[in-house]
C-alpha cells in the first residue's frame, strides 16, 4: 500500500473513532463535568504516551528541532478547541454548534491556500461546501434546546478558526516532526493545560471527583475510549494523514465525524434516523467522494 493510500485510511480511521467519541463523551458526562473529564482524558492520553516511550515501543526525539510552528499547534489543538467547543455548545443550542463545527473543513480549505500556497480549486471548494450542507440539512432542522448567544457564537468561531489552524499547522510541522512527535506534544500541552483549569475550577476536589467517577464501569469504559483510542489513536492518525496529504484533502474527511455520530447514536442510544439524515448523509458522502476523486485525477494529471 502506497503512503498516500495509508494516508487516506489513516484520515478515515481518525474520523471515524471521533464520530464514536459523542457517545463515550455523553456516557462519560454523566458522571463528571467536562473540565474534570478533559483533564483525566489527557493525563491518562500522555500517561499511556510515556508508558510506552519507557518501554521503548515508541520513540520521540525533540532535542535540536526547532519549536516555533509546533507550540502554537499544540495550544491550538486540543487546547484552544475543546475549550471553545465545550463552552461554545452550553451558550447555543446543539443544532447550531454542529452547523458552526461543520465549517472547520471549508475554513481550513481557505487557510491552506493563504498558509501553505496549496492550490485553489473552485471544484474541489464546491464539494467541500456541498459536505458541509449535509450536516446542514441534518442539524438546522433538529430540535432546539436553548438560544444561542452572542457568546456562544464567538467561543464555536474559536472553536473553527483553531481547528482549522490545527489541521494546516500540523501539515507545516510534518516537515521538522514526526506524527508521533505532535501527537506528544499536543498531549502534554493538553494534560498541563485542562490539569491547571480543572485544579482551578474545583478548588483541589479534582481527584475525588476522578475516584467517585470511576467506581461506574460504564465512565472508566468510555474514559478507556476518549483517552487512547479517540485521543492518542485517532490524533496520531490524523497527524500521520497530515504528513503526507494536503490539507485540502484531509479537512474533507473532517464531516464524516458527524454521520458516525449518527449511527452510533441509532445503534447505542435508539436515536431515530429519518429522511433528513438520510438525505445529509448522501450530501456529506457525495461531497467526500468527489473532492478525493478530483483530487486524484489531479494527481494523475501531474504526474503524466
Amino acid at each position: 500500500m502506497s503512503k498516500r493510500n495509508r494516508a487516506m485510511l489513516a484520515v478515515l480511521v481518525g474520523n471515524g473513532i471521533f464520530g464514536f467519541s459523542f457517545l463515550a463523551s455523553k456516557i462519560a458526562l454523566r458522571s463528571i463535568d467536562p473540565i474534570a473529564l478533559l483533564a483525566f482524558r489527557f493525563t491518562l492520553a500522555f500517561a499511556v504516551l510515556n508508558v510506552f516511550l519507557m518501554l521503548r515501543v515508541i520513540k520521540v526525539r525533540f532535542r535540536g528541532k526547532k519549536f516555533g510552528v509546533l507550540l502554537p499547534m499544540s495550544i491550538c489543538q486540543p487546547v484552544i478547541y475543546f475549550l471553545c467547543e465545550c463552552y461554545g455548545i452550553q451558550y447555543s443550542t446543539s443544532s447550531f454548534s454542529g452547523l458552526m463545527i461543520a465549517l472547520i473543513p471549508v475554513v481550513t480549505f481557505i487557510l491552506a491556500t493563504v498558509v501553505l500556497r496549496e492550490a485553489f480549486h473552485w471544484e474541489k471548494f464546491a464539494w467541500a461546501i456541498c459536505s458541509v450542507l449535509g450536516v446542514c440539512i441534518i442539524s438546522v432542522t433538529g430540535a432546539g434546546d436553548g438560544s444561542v448567544t452572542g457568546r456562544g457564537v464567538l467561543l464555536l468561531t474559536g472553536a473553527v478558526i483553531s481547528g482549522s489552524l490545527y489541521a494546516v499547522l500540523s501539515r507545516k510541522c510534518s516537515v521538522e516532526f514526526t506524527a508521533l512527535e505532535r501527537t506528544y506534544a499536543m498531549f502534554a500541552a493538553g494534560c498541563v493545560s485542562f490539569l491547571t483549569f480543572s485544579l482551578i475550577q474545583s478548588k483541589g476536589t479534582m481527584i475525588s471527583a476522578w475516584v467517585r467517577a470511576c467506581s461506574e464501569p460504564t465512565f472508566v469504559a468510555a474514559l478507556i475510549y476518549l483517552a487512547v483510542i479517540s485521543s492518542v489513536l485517532a490524533f496520531f492518525c490524523m497527524n500521520y494523514a497530515a504528513t503526507y496529504l494536503p490539507v485540502t484533502q484531509t479537512s474533507s474527511f473532517a464531516n464524516i465525524t458527524t454521520l458516525v455520530s449518527i449511527v452510533a447514536g441509532v445503534v447505542f442510544l435508539q436515536e431515530t434516523f429519518g429522511i433528513r439524515e438520510l438525505v445529509g448523509a448522501v450530501f456529506i458522502l457525495c461531497g467526500v467522494y468527489m473532492l478525493n476523486r478530483t483530487a486524484a485525477v489531479r494527481s494523475t494529471d501531474k504526474k503524466q
